[in-house]
């Protein structure tokens, strides 16, 4: 159900990318464990100069989008392979999976995954969903489920107090919150956000109990430039 989401919704978009710095770390290998249309790859270049990118996903689709813009913009290093985590084989020194794990069945298996792809002292990036940053989430997905995907939108954007002949109240704060937390610029961040079939969400003391499990430790945060202040909001809790 997973590729089958992104096999019709590629994602993310390709709306805008920034220019690489100059000053990177070297590294000899790095893996994308979850490249999507291969943003994750360009953002990963912003810390990293690898001599070899090896790009992991199961959407088809997706990586075909992504080895057709990386290759536009010169990023020839790249191995797309269309796999799952648990049959890759390898040692990275730098492994990122941004947004990936927290939508796979069992987010453990990849856990274990990432650890056995890891090189003597490499460094895992990751990106989880925290449950308080997305608590606006579910109650959206459930009012969802009440209309066409079309007439959600409309209301989501339009700001009427009422959904379906009922007046909302509480229900308002949190699409206040969803939509100055969340993009709706396109098509794929829409059903990315509401209609993903795996999800789970994530508080500090579960990480840090899932980190511990396989023998990782946390070494630092990295906070994504250009987040327009949600980034300022919610690090506090970090």
């Amino acid at each position: 159900r997973v590729d089958e989401l992104y096999t019709s919704h590629p994602y993310p978009s390709w709306r805008r990318f920034g220019s690489l710095k100059s000053g990177r770390q070297k590294i000899r290998k790095s893996l994308i464990a979850g490249a999507g249309t291969g943003k994750a790859v360009l953002a990963h270049l912003e810390h990293y100069e690898p001599d070899e990118i090896v790009a992991v996903d199961l959407s088809k689709r997706s990586l075909q989008v992504a080895k057709r813009q990386l290759l536009a913009l010169g990023v020839k290093n790249v191995q797309f392979l269309r796999c799952d985590l648990t049959s890759l084989e390898g040692k990275f020194d730098v492994i990122e999976s941004i947004g990936v794990l927290h939508h796979l069945p069992d987010p453990s298996v990849g856990f274990a995954a990432l650890k056995r792809l890891l090189a003597p002292d490499g460094i895992i990036v990751l990106g989880l969903y925290s449950r308080l940053a997305r608590r606006s989430i579910p109650v959206m997905r459930q009012l969802a489920r009440h209309s066409s995907k079309e007439q959600f939108r409309d209301w989501l954007v339009q700001g009427s107090k009422d959904f379906q002949g009922r007046r909302l109240t509480e229900e308002l704060k949190y699409r206040d919150e969803f939509l100055s937390e969340f993009s709706l610029g396109s098509r794929s961040n829409f059903e990315d956000l509401l209609f993903h079939p795996v999800e789970h969400t994530y508080e500090l003391p579960e990480i840090e109990a899932i980190l511990s499990s396989h023998g990782l430790r946390f070494t630092g945060l990295r906070v994504p430039a250009g987040s327009g202040g949600v980034a300022d909001r919610w690090s506090r809790f970090f």
